[in-house]
């Protein structure tokens, strides 16, 4: 687990980053490759799969690459930039040190998000000219919700829970892509995409633990019982297949008219799924994600599944 002692490792590494950093370029993204595993996709995991043909299944895939991709940018730029952001001045004044860190993080956090709209806008330019998401866009009320919960994160720190165990699941996302290229045949831009975005989010996951370990101890009881409620329901949200799941279906039979008959059938299997398969057979999997299983051994309150 993260110690206060490794927080000069972090800020060394992140500092030598940002020394480092360039932009990443995608200039030629070849499309004649999956992004993401078969079975990483909703629609894989219905009857209506097979309906399908292989070019129809191929860009099906590569569509929902881009969603995966916006639900990175989503919550880098806005749910973990606004939190984040609170609690770097809540530090800096008591540890200078991690108050950097964090600074070094939201830098970070905003690289990945321009590196993941280039790399979209590169496939799909027409979708992402305003720089907002395509398939993955809150509502009003959601984006109310946000603002309201990020305004106090050392009341509500399930927010952290949150985004330790999605910086988490990224790092552990990135990992399988680049197991799984060569015997799936994935797109080596997708996954140098991904292996770019790993090299920054194991540092986070550490950072992630740290303020855990500070800001929930303090809590009572009752309050630690509160948030893990509201945590366990924004995370069964988030695990069930939502709209951008239904939207890339919506894009597929766009470019594929002829789809146009089947598209509520498919609508229909893809709601009927009880969560997104592979985002949550990795997010259950205490190996996949340990540092998240190990807390929540610690912290009953927000145990979400059996992580023994």
């Amino acid at each position: 687990m993260a110690a206060h002692s490794d927080l000069p490792t972090i800020a060394e590494k992140s500092r030598a980053a940002r020394v480092r950093y360039r932009p990443p370029q995608f200039p030629d993204i070849a499309l004649d490759c999956p992004f993401v595993p078969e079975a990483f996709t909703q629609l894989y995991h219905t009857p209506l799969y097979a309906e399908l043909n292989d070019a129809q299944q191929l860009r099906y895939n590569q569509l929902y690459g881009l969603r995966s991709n916006e639900l990175f940018m989503l919550f880098e730029e806005g749910f973990t930039r606004r939190v984040i952001w609170r609690l770097k001045y809540l530090c800096a004044g008591v540890d200078p040190l991690l108050g950097e860190c964090l600074s070094l993080m939201l830098e970070e956090e905003a690289n990945h998000h321009r590196m993941f709209l280039d790399f979209n806008r590169r496939v799909l330019p027409d979708a992402y000219h305003d720089g907002r998401g395509h398939f993955a866009r809150p509502n009003w009320v959601e984006s109310g919700l946000l603002r309201l919960l990020t305004s106090r994160p050392v009341r509500w720190p399930f927010m952290l829970w949150l985004i330790l165990l999605l910086e988490e699941f990224s790092t552990a996302f990135s990992r399988l892509l680049m197991a799984r290229e060569q015997t799936d045949n994935l797109s080596p831009d997708f996954v140098r995409l991904h292996r770019l975005h790993m090299l920054d989010e194991a540092r986070h996951v550490a950072l992630d633990v740290a303020l855990l370990e500070r800001f929930l101890p303090p809590l009572s009881i009752r309050h630690q019982a509160l948030n893990g409620r509201v945590f366990r329901g924004l995370l069964r949200e988030m695990l069930a297949p939502k709209r951008s799941g239904i939207r890339v279906l919506r894009a597929l039979a766009a470019e594929y008219p002829e789809l146009s008959i089947l598209r509520p059938q498919m609508e229909s299997a893809v709601r009927a799924l009880p969560q997104d398969p592979g985002l949550y057979s990795m997010v259950a999997d205490a190996d996949t994600l340990p540092f998240t299983h190990e807390l929540l051994k610690r912290y009953p309150n927000f145990a979400f599944c059996d992580s023994s």
